[in-house]
């Protein structure tokens, strides 16, 4: 990064704060999972107010003109996976994790700094290798949220 760790460290500050300005409710959580990746949970959300509170985002962080010349656009945006569970009894937090993920690369492969809502798990996403630190990383937090219709991220040992 061209204003290195504290530049960048600043950077993920801003960002973080941004994410947490348009959630409203006790229950909404954001994580930063790591690296320059973060999760936010937006328990019994409809796809709609998900969007919303993506598109919020998103234009939030590219309204606050973070300096980057390493980009095209010379400032920080953020691309942004959502997923959907409307049968928790079918879906893991794992396929959430793979859902969202795979949201996430269609936003950056549409040109970036955008939302994507992505709502079913399809074979062979994501391999389980991959997105299980980010799971761990959040669940290992001592987050249980419950959803609408009983879905528990339940702790991990």
């Amino acid at each position: 990064m061209t204003f290195g760790h504290a530049g960048g460290d600043d950077a993920l500050r801003r960002v973080a704060a941004l994410l947490k300005q348009p959630l409203r409710r006790t229950s909404d959580v954001v994580a930063r999972i790591g690296g320059e990746e973060f999760v936010v949970l937006l328990p019994s959300t409809s796809a709609h107010g998900a969007l919303l509170v993506g598109e919020r985002i998103r234009a939030d962080v590219e309204a606050a003109g973070i300096v980057n010349p390493a980009v095209p656009l010379g400032k920080v945006t953020v691309s942004i996976g959502i997923s959907i569970v409307r049968d928790s009894t079918d879906t893991s937090a794992l396929d959430l994790f793979a859902i969202a993920d795979h949201a996430l690369y269609q936003a950056k492969a549409e040109g970036r700094n955008r939302v994507v809502l992505e709502t079913e798990l399809r074979p062979a996403l994501v391999p389980d290798e991959a997105i299980a630190p980010f799971a761990d990383a959040v669940l290992g937090a001592d987050l249980q949220l419950r959803f609408k219709r009983g879905m528990t991220f339940p702790r991990r040992p």
